[in-house]
């Protein structure tokens, strides 16, 4: 499978993973009730497809607001992105934030303490 596609809903992000075009982008608001259940497709998906990639993957991440079951499923994924550029693959997070909110922008940088991906900050314009 070339593409993950899931439409954004009220507590659900939406979900734009392209192999073909090179493009992987969660956005939007991610408070599922069940996270676990919700981000095993996608983790697995990147699991089974990010592996394939031998140029910059970029992971772009412009989530407007997310629920602690969504941090964990985020830090899992992350986890996995800094194991392939362990690897030497060349990845990168960007991390989306508006620019009146200096604690999502704090929290992408907390994020970017703990795991060895690099992260790109960009404000939303």
């Amino acid at each position: 499978m070339s593409t993950l596609q899931i439409a954004g809903g009220t507590s659900t992000p939406e979900v734009k993973f392209n192999l073909s075009e090179n493009y992987y982008e969660i956005s939007g608001r991610s408070m599922p009730e069940n996270s676990l259940k919700f981000y095993t497709e996608i983790q697995q998906w990147l699991k089974d497809n990010l592996v394939k990639i031998n140029e910059e993957i970029q992971f772009l991440v412009k989530l407007e607001y997310y629920n602690t079951g969504t941090y964990v499923r985020l830090m899992e994924i992350f986890n996995f992105l800094s194991e392939l550029h362990n690897e030497g693959k060349k990845v990168k997070v960007v991390w989306f934030y508006d620019r009146d909110d200096e604690d999502h922008l704090e929290d992408g940088k907390a994020f970017a303490e703990v795991v060895t991906v690099p992260f790109h900050f960009e404000p939303n314009d």
